[in-house]
């Protein structure tokens, strides 16, 4: 049985992990959300989150093949999934919604060119 110290250090660990940017800190992770408690499996798939590392989702599919839970399965795919999704800042949010917007600006100020009825 994990004491309440232990869990403290270990979720301490999993902070500082989470804030390395090291190889040693991501397996450090991947191992912390491949452990048999839900709280630090939680903790530790959070970290992977917070770090952004896409290099982490090989090593949580490999561990979810390893798993036997439904849940800890799914949850370590998603976490995957979630880290290989392109990145995305502000920036260019808002000038893509900028230049969406000017597109349909212009194809509201040009009238539609059709051929006039004749009398």
């Amino acid at each position: 049985m994990t004491t309440l110290d232990e869990l403290h250090q270990t979720f301490n660990a999993i902070d500082a992990a989470a804030e390395a940017d090291t190889p040693e800190s991501l397996q450090a992770l991947v191992a912390y959300a491949d452990t048999d408690n839900a709280d630090i499996r939680s903790a530790a798939l959070a970290g992977l989150v917070r770090r952004g590392d896409a290099a982490a989702s090989p090593l949580l599919r490999t561990a979810a093949k390893k798993s036997d839970s439904t849940a800890e399965i799914i949850a370590l795919l998603q976490t995957a999934d979630y880290l290989e999704l392109p990145s995305a800042d502000l920036k260019a949010i808002t000038a893509k919604a900028r230049e969406i917007k000017a597109l349909r600006q212009q194809s509201v100020e040009k009238p539609a060119t059709s051929p006039a009825a004749t009398p």
